[in-house]
C-alpha cells in the first residue's frame, strides 16, 4: 500500500474547513508513522478559468482566499504542520489546461 502523497480538495461541500482538517491530519499522521517524509508539503490552490479579463481577475481572488483559508484551517488545527507548508497560488486556463502561477 502507499501512503497519499497528494490530497486532492475541491469545491464539494459548503464548508471547505471540514476537507482541510481530514487531509492536513491524513498528512501529519502519515509523516508521524514515517510513511512520507518530513521534507515539506505543499499547498497549492489552483482555481480555472475560461477568458482573460475579469475571469482571470476573479480566479487569482478565488484562489489567494483558499490558500490563505486553508492556511488558517491548518494553523488552526495541526500547527504542528506549519513549520513543513509551503504555500503556493495558481489559475488555470482551461481552454488548454495551461497552469499560470500567481
Amino acid at each position: 500500500r502507499v501512503p497519499n502523497i497528494a490530497l486532492i480538495i475541491g469545491p464539494f461541500s459548503p464548508d471547505l474547513s471540514q476537507p482541510v482538517k481530514k487531509a492536513a491530519a491524513i498528512i501529519l499522521n502519515n509523516i508521524k508513522q514515517q510513511r512520507i517524509p518530513a521534507d515539506g508539503v505543499l499547498l497549492l490552490a489552483s482555481v480555472p478559468y475560461q477568458q482573460a479579463g475579469i475571469d482571470r481577475r476573479r480566479a487569482e481572488l478565488k484562489a489567494a482566499f483558499f490558500c490563505q483559508f486553508a492556511k488558517t484551517v491548518i494553523a488552526e488545527q495541526e500547527p504542528a504542520l506549519l513549520p513543513l507548508l509551503q504555500s503556493r497560488s495558481a489559475v488555470m486556463y482551461w481552454p488548454e489546461r495551461r497552469l499560470e502561477w500567481l
